[in-house]
Parts: C-alpha cells; sequence; structure tokens
C-alpha cells in the first residue's frame, strides 16, 4: 500500500531529491568558498556536481506531468554524466601522490568502457550502464576522499571536525550504492535483477527518496564541517557568536525539512483534489453514456408488445402460412421497426429460423436464416426476456439485440414459446458521441471493445485475453472471429483509477450499464490536470524554496563572515597596539580618526590630546610648514617619508622617521591617509657614533699627509723667520713676513678643513655648490692621492645648489674616494675620475666616483652597502694588512638616503668600481 502511494509521489520525490543536492552545492559554493590552506579539500567540484545533478533531477519532475520524449531522454543522460564527471574532477583534485602530483585523466577510461557496453542494449540499457561506470565510481571515489581526509594526519583536524566529515563520506559511501548500482531495469545482469523496480517491492518506498535522505545528509554535514572549520580561525571571544550561527542553521534546517514535509501535503491535497474533481467528472461522464445505452436497450423493449399481438401469436397456430399471413406479420413488423427506430425487427420460430423480417427486401435480409445459436434466442425460449449485444453474423454489423417469447394462443403451463421476437438496434449514434473523446470505451464484460472513439480499435481488447476466453469467443461468433489483441493497457487498476498507456499513467473510470450484465463504459482521460498542478504547485515550492535557501544562505554567510572580520579586526587592532612604531589614521581634512597605544606613548599624549586634531597641529612651529607641505602631497596620492626632530609633551625630543602613505577609495581618489611614525633616536644616535668613528679612521689615513704638508708649511715659516732675523734690509723683511702670513694661513685653512671634517655633524642643512664641497675634499687627500700615485681626473658641469648638509656629505665622498685609493693598491694605473652632472628631468644632480682598482666581487655586490661588509685587511679576506671595519659605505648609504637621494654600484672583479650618488635638486627645506 505505502509503496503505491510513494510511486504516485515520484514527481515530488524528485524534487526533495534535487532540491537536495542544490542545497549542497549552495553550501559549498557560499560556506566553503574561503581561503583553503594547503592540503584542504577543494569543494569547488563537488559544489559543481550538486547543482548540475540537482537540476537533472528537476528535470525529471517535468518529465512526469509533461511526459518524455527522445531528446529529453538524451539531454538527461548527458546532464547525468556531466554531474558524475564533476564529482569524478573532486576526488582527482582532493587526491594527492605525493609531491603535488595529482591522479590522471587516464582514470577516465575504466568509467568509459564500462558506459559503452550499454550501447548494445539500447537507450535505457546505455542509462543504466552509465550509473554503473560513472555513477558508482565518481560516487564511490568521492565518498572515500572524504573518508581519507577524515582521518589525515596533516593538516590535523579535530576530532568533532571528523566526525562530520566521516559522516559526509559514509552517507556519500551509501549513496554510491544508492544511484550506482539501483538502476533503472534492463535487459542485462544485473540491472534485470537488482533495479528500481525491485528496490520498490523490497523497501516499499522509490530508491529516488532514500538518495535525498543521504544527500541531505551530506549537505548537513559538510555544514557543520565548514562551520567547525571556520571556528578555528575565530579568537575565544567569536565563539559565542558562532554558536548563535549554528543554532540559526539547525532552525534553519529544521525549517526546511518541515517546508518539505508542508510542500508535501500541500501538493498532495492539492493533486487529489483536482483528481477527485477530475475523476467526478469523469464518472458523471461515463454515467450519461451508461444511461443512454440503457435508454436504447429499453426503448427497444417495446417489441414485447408485439410479441403478445394476436397477429404474431396467430400465426403460429396454424399449420402453413399463407403469403397473406406473412405480409400481416411484415406490416406489423415494418410499424413497430419505425416507431421504436430499431434497425431490424424479425420473428423466429422455435427452431430459431427467420419467418418474417422488416429487412426482407435487402441484400442482408434475415428471412431464412437461422439464429438459434444466439444468446438470446436461447434466453427468449426460456420465456425471458433476452439483451445481447454483438456483431451481426448476416450483417457484420454491431448492434444490441432484444428479444421476447411468443407463446401460442392456446398456452398451458410448462409450454414452451412457439417463437421468439426480435428487435436490433444500431449504436452508430454512440459511436459518433465516442468521437468527441480521445479515449472512450463501450467494452463486454470480457475487455472487449464493441464501441470506441477509436474506430480502429473495435473488437480489440483492453487486457489481455486467456486462451480458453478467446475459443468462448470463437464459438459464439459475438464479436466476430478475433484475434481480439490488447490495445496496450497495462496494469489497469480499478482502485486507484489508472492505467499504464505506452508508458504512460493515465486516469480512467468505468461505469456499467443496467440490464447488461458486465458490460460498462470506460472512460479513459489523456488530459489530466493532477500532474500539472503538482507541478505548478512543486513550481512554487521551488522557486519559494530557491528563494529561501538563498536569502538563508546569504544571511548566513554574512553572518559568518561579520564573525570573521569582527575577529580579524580584534586581531589586527592588536597586532596595530602591539606594534612598536606609533601608526595614525587621518582623514583627507587631516584629522587624527585613531591613534594606536605606542603612538600615544612615544609622544607621551593621552587619546584626547591626538583624536580630532589635524596632522599639523601635532608638530611644533619649526615644522608645521613642512607637516603642511606633505599633507598636501600625500593628499595628492604621493607618499612622503621625512625624519624630524619633535618634543615630548614631558620635555624630551624624540627623533621620528615619519612616512605618509595615501589610502584610496574604489574610485581611485585619497579618502584617508596613514601615518607611521618609528622612533629613531637611538639610531640616530648610534649613527652619529658611527659616522664619527668612521670619521676618525679616515681622520687617521689622512693624518701622515696632512702632517707632511703642515711641516712644509712650518719649515717655510721657519725659514722665512730666519731670513728675517737675519736681514737688516725691509725690503726683504716685509717679503718674508709676507710669505710667513700666507704659510699661517694655510696652516690655519688645513687645521680648520681637519676640524670641520673631523668635528660632530648636526643635521643643519643649507644650499650649498656640491662641486666646492668636493674640491675642499681634494684639498684633504691631495697629499694621498700624490703619495700613492694616483691621478686625479674631474668632470665638473654647472648644476643647481643641493639643499644638504655639507659635513655629512662630505664624509660621504672622502669615504668613497679613499675605498677607491685602498682598491686601487699596488696596481700600475690608478686613476679616479670624478663627475658631476644634472638630470633635468628628474630634478637630481649625479655625482659619479669611477676607479680602475680591483673591482668588487658578485657575491658582495648585493651587500656592499651592509654594515660590516669589506673586501679590505683580514675581514675582507685579502692579503693587504690595511684595516677595513666595513662601516664606510654603510655611513654613506644612510647619509644619502636621510638627504632623500640614492646611491648605486656597479662594479666587476678586475675592472675597477663606478659609486654614482643622486641627490634631488628640488626644494627641501620644507621636508627636514
Amino acid at each position: 500500500m505505502m509503496a503505491g502511494i510513494l510511486k504516485f509521489q515520484l514527481d515530488y520525490i524528485y524534487f526533495f531529491y534535487g532540491a537536495s543536492f542544490i542545497f549542497l552545492g549552495a553550501v559549498c559554493f557560499s560556506i566553503l568558498k574561503r581561503g583553503a590552506v594547503k592540503g584542504s579539500i577543494s569543494w569547488f567540484w563537488l559544489a559543481l556536481f550538486g547543482f548540475i545533478h540537482g537540476i537533472n533531477e528537476w528535470i525529471e519532475v517535468i518529465v512526469i506531468a509533461l511526459g518524455d520524449a527522445l531528446w529529453i531522454k538524451v539531454l538527461r543522460l548527458a546532464i547525468l554524466i556531466l554531474s558524475y564527471i564533476c564529482l569524478i574532477e573532486f576526488g582527482r583534485r582532493n587526491t594527492f601522490l605525493g609531491r603535488d602530483k595529482k591522479v590522471s585523466p587516464l582514470f577516465y577510461i575504466f568509467p568509459v568502457i564500462l558506459s559503452s557496453l550499454g550501447f548494445w542494449f539500447g537507450l535505457e540499457g546505455f542509462s543504466a550502464s552509465v550509473r554503473y561506470g560513472f555513477g558508482f565510481t565518481s560516487v564511490f571515489y568521492a565518498s572515500l576522499v572524504l573518508l581519507s581526509h577524515a582521518r589525515a594526519p596533516d593538516p590535523p583536524l579535530p576530532f568533532s571536525s571528523r566526525i562530520f566529515l566521516r559522516c559526509a563520506g559514509g552517507a556519500m559511501f551509501l549513496y554510491a550504492f544508492a544511484t550506482g548500482l539501483i538502476v533503472a531495469p534492463a535487459h542485462f545482469f544485473p540491472a534485470n535483477i537488482v533495479n528500481t523496480d525491485t528496490f520498490l517491492r523490497l523497501a516499499h518506498f522509490p530508491v529516488q527518496l532514500l538518495r535525498g535522505a543521504l544527500s541531505i545528509v551530506i549537505a548537513v554535514s559538510v555544514v557543520f564541517f565548514a562551520l567547525k572549520q571556520s571556528a578555528q580561525s575565530f579568537v575565544k571571544e567569536d565563539n559565542r557568536e558562532l554558536r548563535h550561527v549554528k543554532v540559526f542553521f539547525m532552525f534553519y534546517c529544521a525549517c526546511i525539512l518541515l517546508f518539505f514535509c508542508l510542500g508535501w501535503r500541500v501538493v498532495d491535497y492539492s493533486g487529489r483534489r483536482v483528481e477527485q474533481d477530475e475523476d467526478t467528472a469523469r464518472h458523471l461522464k461515463t454515467k450519461i453514456f451508461a444511461q443512454f445505452i440503457y435508454m436504447s436497450a429499453n426503448k427497444l423493449g417495446a417489441i414485447s408488445a408485439l410479441a403478445g399481438s394476436p397477429d404474431i401469436v396467430n400465426i403460429f397456430s396454424q399449420k402453413s402460412l399463407s403469403s397473406a399471413d406473412i405480409s400481416i406479420v411484415n406490416e406489423r413488423l415494418d410499424r413497430y421497426r419505425a416507431g421504436i427506430g430499431a434497425d431490424v425487427c424479425y420473428l423466429m420460430d422455435n427452431s430459431g429460423l427467420t419467418l418474417a423480417s422488416s429487412n426482407r427486401d435487402t441484400p442482408k435480409s434475415f428471412v431464412g436464416k437461422n439464429y438459434a445459436f444466439r444468446p438470446y434466442f436461447k434466453e427468449a425460449m426460456n420465456g425471458n426476456k433476452g439483451v445481447y449485444l454483438a456483431r451481426g453474423v448476416t450483417s457484420n454489423e454491431r448492434g444490441i439485440y432484444v428479444s421476447y417469447p411468443v407463446f401460442g394462443s392456446v398456452r398451458k403451463a410448462g409450454d414452451p414459446p412457439a417463437g421468439v421476437i426480435v428487435a436490433k438496434g444500431s449504436l452508430d449514434s454512440l459511436g459518433k458521441y465516442f468521437k468527441t473523446y480521445q479515449y472512450i470505451f463501450f467494452v463486454s464484460p470480457e475487455g472487449v471493445i464493441f464501441v470506441s472513439s477509436r474506430p480502429e480499435w473495435v473488437f480489440r481488447s483492453i487486457t489481455n485475453l486467456t486462451p480458453g476466453q478467446k475459443e468462448v469467443l470463437r464459438i459464439s461468433r459475438q464479436f466476430g472471429d478475433g484475434p481480439w489483441d490488447n490495445i496496450g493497457f497495462e496494469d489497469m487498476n480499478k482502485a486507484s483509477g489508472t492505467v499504464l498507456f505506452y508508458n504512460k499513467l493515465f486516469r480512467f473510470a468505468d461505469e456499467g450499464v443496467d440490464g447488461l450484465a458486465g458490460w460498462k463504459i470506460v472512460f479513459v482521460d489523456d488530459k489530466s490536470s493532477v500532474a500539472l498542478t503538482r507541478l505548478m504547485f512543486i513550481s512554487i515550492f521551488s522557486i519559494f524554496f530557491l528563494l529561501v535557501s538563498v536569502v538563508s544562505l546569504f544571511f548566513f554567510k554574512i553572518s559568518l563572515d561579520s564573525i570573521q572580520i569582527s575577529a580579524s579586526e580584534a586581531l589586527y587592532a592588536a597586532l596595530v597596539d602591539g606594534s612598536p612604531d606609533s601608526i595614525e589614521l587621518y582623514n583627507k581634512e587631516g584629522i587624527c580618526i585613531y591613534i594606536n597605544k605606542h603612538g600615544l606613548d612615544m609622544m607621551s599624549w593621552k587619546k584626547e590630546d591626538a583624536m580630532g586634531n589635524t596632522f599639523e597641529e601635532s608638530w611644533p612651529q619649526p615644522y608645521k610648514e613642512t607637516a603642511g607641505n606633505a599633507v598636501k602631497d600625500v593628499l595628492a596620492g604621493m607618499p612622503r617619508v621625512f625624519e624630524a626632530n619633535m618634543p615630548r609633551s614631558d620635555g624630551s625630543n624624540v627623533i621620528k622617521y615619519v612616512t605618509l602613505v595615501p589610502i584610496f577609495d574604489l574610485r581611485g581618489k585619497v579618502k584617508y591617509f596613514g601615518c607611521i611614525a618609528r622612533d629613531v633616536t637611538d639610531d640616530c644616535r648610534t649613527r652619529e657614533r658611527l659616522v664619527q668613528s668612521s670619521k676618525m679612521a679616515t681622520v687617521g689615513s689622512l693624518a701622515t699627509g696632512v702632517s707632511h704638508e703642515f711641516n712644509n708649511v712650518l719649515e717655510i715659516i721657519l725659514g722665512n723667520s730666519e731670513l728675517a732675523f737675519a736681514s737688516g734690509d725691509p725690503v726683504t723683511m716685509k717679503n718674508t713676513l709676507e710669505i710667513i702670513i700666507d704659510s699661517a694661513r694655510r696652516a690655519a685653512w688645513i687645521v680648520k678643513t681637519m676640524l670641520d671634517f673631523s668635528g660632530r655633524s648636526y643635521d643643519k642643512r643649507d644650499r650649498v655648490d656640491i662641486a666646492e664641497i668636493i674640491k675642499q675634499n681634494l684639498v684633504l687627500l691631495d697629499k694621498v692621492f700624490e703619495t700613492n700615485n694616483i691621478t686625479l681626473e674631474t668632470h665638473f658641469k654647472d648644476v643647481p645648489r643641493v639643499y644638504c648638509n655639507p659635513g655629512q656629505l662630505s664624509q660621504v665622498f672622502v669615504n668613497i674616494m679613499m675605498n677607491a685609493r685602498d682598491a686601487m693598491r699596488g696596481l700600475p694605473i690608478k686613476t679616479l675620475a670624478i663627475t658631476l652632472d644634472h638630470d633635468v628631468d628628474r630634478s637630481e644632480v649625479i655625482i659619479c666616483f669611477k676607479d680602475t682598482g680591483a673591482g668588487i666581487k658578485e657575491e658582495l655586490k648585493s651587500k656592499i652597502f651592509g654594515p660590516f661588509v669589506t673586501t679590505k685587511g683580514i675581514l675582507g679576506g685579502g692579503d693587504d694588512k690595511q684595516p677595513g671595519v666595513g662601516l664606510g659605505l654603510f655611513v654613506a648609504y644612510g647619509i644619502v638616503k636621510q638627504h632623500n637621494g640614492n646611491i648605486t654600484v656597479e662594479s666587476e672583479e678586475g675592472k675597477g668600481a663606478k659609486f654614482c650618488i643622486t641627490l634631488p635638486t628640488f626644494a627641501e627645506e620644507n621636508t627636514a
């Protein structure tokens, strides 16, 4: 009973089945489409499988309502194969054979070969073999992937995540058997034994219901697995919100199940209501036609009056009949035929011989014919009214025969009838009425069609007659000579009012005819609205399901994302607050809207000291213009970097290395800008000490040459002093004194230059001529170059002045030239070329120092500007005893970067080196 009920609910079961897989696809897309870590499951292909497979099952719903066709079968089969291919890809892309190797596409060979074997058995056989080859293989493979990931050690999964993944894998494993082994019936093993019909008989419910339930289990397990995995990325404070999301999802699942149950009831009620209305209409039609036949037979029953007519009765009392007697009888028969609307009225004697007939003058006259074998004659001879429907033996025309016994004029108890009077009526008018319908029949108790809306089906059967029944009909000649084959009706179920006709389910109603035992009107309705009504309500529920699912899953995804965003914001806030740098955020008006904790501590501020103030207001007077110009540049989209000395609230100073970066909106316009400031006070002090140490080392290297120069000056002074002392000539004394004065001035200039070079360099900048700085440095190094036989070449162009610290740049130039001296030691050719140029397009001054020294090894070029990197002495791996500590270029690099410039090196081992320094010429007074 239950199996029969569920069988007629296949459309809704397919709807449930398809919705389950579409729900699975939506889950995989909306929840698990997140940044996956290496080794985690890629859910894209499983989601695609869910959508495609669900759509394929929904097409089945349409087929049940509107009927099937060859192209629809081919389309469904193609979609089915495509869905299974997606599932195979899910397995392939989540199976790793080591070192990121995946399963080869040759894996498809097995399912393709197995599926192609079904071609021998037609489209149905191919459909079954596709489920064997692709269906079972793909789903079984996917289940193994899920189960293997559930127990994979890398990455390890929490216990509850493993449980959910195992539930999904276990349900997928069962689904492999439900979809891949239980197939539609086919004419080969095992499809002829293990199929959907066998399952229905044994389990009393369709296998599609099991498939849908398993898909729901898979989807729910995947969702909870996703929730558990997402929880791993949340901080503990977010788990409470995540629990709310879980409760919401469980409530959503309960509502979905309630929705399916409610939909089942609504669709079933609507279908049954329409079915009842249609069944009532069908029965009404059959009643009308049955009443019509009854009235036709009843009208023919008026012939009973003629059976008692003296003219008819007396004819059987005579020993011989004259032509006059026959004429009287014929006149009576003609009058009654016309009166009751019969086709033929005729009179037979007790032997069945026709004595008189109203069709006596036609080629198909009954006169002289014996019809003793007819049941209606036998019934009348038994003294009863006879009603019989048959095909005429003489006329070959169908008719309804009504017979009455005719007794003699002197009747005694127990006397048999003397004859039989018969009226034959035509059913042609009934056939005309039938033609207004597609399928309506007037059938005999055996199931033989006597009158039909399809004339070609007359004298065929609506059931499969047994050989015994056919033999009885052949003997009676009631419906001709046969063969009375079935028109194609199968599984005609009177209880449900359904019949299967060419694999399509039809509704029918039948109605017996009073007075005709076993005869009935059968009306088969090929235009039932039940399936369409069910399809309409299923479509409404489908749309509602999709809308609710989309909205709910969208809300669910937003809730999950909001929790993750909150967690990320808390995490990033913790990272920003824990940063050792000051991080500030300003709107495009330059007002501070955020500052981290370290930014407040750096300046000894309270939050209200920074929040709501503009960027310029936070700087002391000497730097307000600098800050204002920097804000203008960053709001124009240009990042700015500068270093400044800033007083703290407690009175101490802090040197800040400030970076301003623009923050753009979606339209590409600056909406905010960020300020990242680093406390470089200690770094600057360390750098100053390194610079001073480097200067002292350079001064030591210069001491010999300078002392020699100084001795020369002293000798000039002493010699001229002695000459002046010994000479009494005023003119000679004046000349010697002038020489002494010039020499003293030169000695003072040398001392001043050395003191300027070796003294502490304060960060005081001005616009200076780079050529003059280089020339002053060359004076210091003149004796060094002379002693080392170094040829100096200078090529100075007129260049703009540069805003810089002269002492710091002197340190850079001297360091590079002293390195060039060391690099050329011991070489036959020693040349140092210094060039000064101007790049107008880039507003830069370019200073290059090119030597003919030993060059720089390739492995050192990338780190030459790092601390403690040297090519001299033991630390540099050389044989020379000249010490090298590796701070010269490091200090030079830092000074150049402080001036917003750049320093590069070009060198090949054995071919010298070229150091180029670029310094901006644009106004930098407001950026220091």
